[in-house]
């Protein structure tokens, strides 16, 4: 007969994996926020843009992640949040793979509007998820995880965004973000064990 610490274990485990999972998501969703900001002198001299017409890349994608942000966390009052999170990073994922080919500023606009309907359900739906199913001797620390995932994100974007745009072009960017494929094949089997 199992023990109640016995028991306990498992869904510590999984606890743990799963905030390791969403840190990296939101990783990955600050990054994208950050670094195409240092893209942009480059895209508007490809493009033949002015600082106008530039700023819409920004502001696009900024009023659409405020949207989603709002949106994916209302709807998970009514839907599974593994279901949501995976829309999210599928929305990201597809996004940045089709951005990687982008030859024309107007779709370039929608790509970027499409990553952040996708960017923004992350990291409402990762702070959701931890107050509704980690218990709140462990909320605390799986919160402060994904706030410190955050900082990451913000510290790392810079950086890295830089250093690519610097010596690849910033079509690149794109596939860093597509990397969300791959957290999107967890989030699948997370779905599947969870339903």
């Amino acid at each position: 007969m199992q023990s109640a610490t016995d028991t306990e274990k498992p869904a510590s485990r999984r606890e743990k994996l799963m905030v390791l999972f969403m840190g990296v998501a939101v990783v990955l969703v600050i990054m994208n926020t950050m670094m195409f900001n240092l893209a942009l002198p480059k895209v508007a001299l490809e493009f033949q843009l002015n600082a106008a017409e530039t700023s819409w890349i920004v502001t696009a994608y900024s009023i659409m992640f405020a949207i989603a942000s709002i949106t994916y966390s209302r709807l998970a009052d009514f839907l599974p949040i593994r279901r949501l999170f995976l829309i999210g990073l599928t929305s990201l994922g597809t996004a940045a793979i089709a951005g990687f080919f982008i030859r024309d500023f107007y779709v370039l606009i929608a790509v970027r509007v499409l990553q952040a309907s996708g960017a923004g359900a992350i990291p409402g739906l990762a702070l959701v998820f931890i107050s509704r199913h980690i218990p709140l001797v462990r909320r605390g620390r799986a919160m402060a995880r994904v706030m410190a995932a955050v900082g990451l994100g913000l510290g790392l974007g810079p950086v890295v965004g830089g250093a690519i745009v610097e010596y690849a072009g910033w079509h690149y960017l794109f596939l860093l973000t597509a990397l969300a494929f791959c957290s999107c094949r967890f989030s699948r089997r997370w779905c599947q064990k969870k339903r």
